[in-house]
């Protein structure tokens, strides 16, 4: 991710976050029991609806060359896809919030272990979309391609994959919307956070050629000797000259 495009992303969640807090405390100043808090209630799901629309409006978005990242490696950020998708979960965040107060202010809102358990799992959300907004604030998903490896950095996982570890000749294979990884030596991956899947890299929340993606990691297999200009500029405009050949 570029820096204006973390700026943009920071000030949109920020501006997200701060609205629904916001306005969760602007509806419980508002007397319960009558129209308005009523109907208030449900002010945060036109726009989670439009948020996740928009979300999968930018899901495969992914036309565009590596981030090059001198003495680092190429790296692939994410789309926009993502986090859309993320802020429809924090206004819902909202919309939920509304529903617990409702839930524990309400004499006539029904029995108390229903209450708990809703609660309960509302909390259990709120943290799961507390954990997204990290990641998108940390520029996950993305992918990057060092000199030593191909590193997926996943919404709570990160893999780390030597090129050593991946098959000469056919390393990754193409789907529609991911890409499938070929080991000589899985031994040598190193996961992290909730890694359950190894083979797979999903495209549809990262900005790039798929075939560049692909051509660059045939490469770096195949070929030992171009690692050491992964993260040169000379290097990322002969990878683009192959992908369009």
């Amino acid at each position: 991710m570029t820096t204006d495009s973390a700026v943009r992303v920071r000030s949109l969640i920020g501006g997200v976050i701060v609205a629904v807090v916001g306005w969760t405390v602007i509806w419980t100043l508002i007397p319960s029991g009558n129209f308005w808090t009523d109907t208030a209630q449900i002010v945060p799901l036109p726009p989670a609806v439009a948020a996740f629309v928009t979300s999968l409006r930018h899901w495969g978005s992914g036309n565009a060359p590596f981030v090059v990242r001198e003495g680092v490696g190429f790296v692939v950020p994410p789309n926009w896809a993502f986090t859309y998708f993320v802020i429809g979960e924090v206004l819902l965040c909202g919309f939920g919030a509304t529903q617990t107060i409702s839930r524990w202010t309400d004499p006539v809102a029904g029995r108390l272990a229903p209450t708990v358990f809703a609660t309960v799992m509302y909390l259990v959300f709120t943290a799961v979309v507390a954990l997204a907004v990290a990641g998108v604030l940390r520029g996950r998903p993305r992918i990057e391609l060092t000199r030593d490896a191909l590193v997926v950095r996943d919404f709570l996982s990160s893999r780390t994959i030597p090129w050593a570890a991946l098959r000469p000749g056919q390393p990754v294979t193409a789907g529609p919307d991911a890409l499938t990884l070929a080991f000589d030596r899985p031994e040598l991956v190193v996961r992290s956070g909730l890694a359950w899947q190894v083979r797979r890299i999903p495209l549809g929340y990262l900005r790039v050629r798929a075939r560049l993606l692909v051509d660059a990691i045939q490469t770096y297999v195949d070929h030992p000797d171009r690692r050491a200009s992964i993260g040169t500029p000379a290097e990322h405009e002969r990878l683009l000259g192959a992908a369009i050949t």
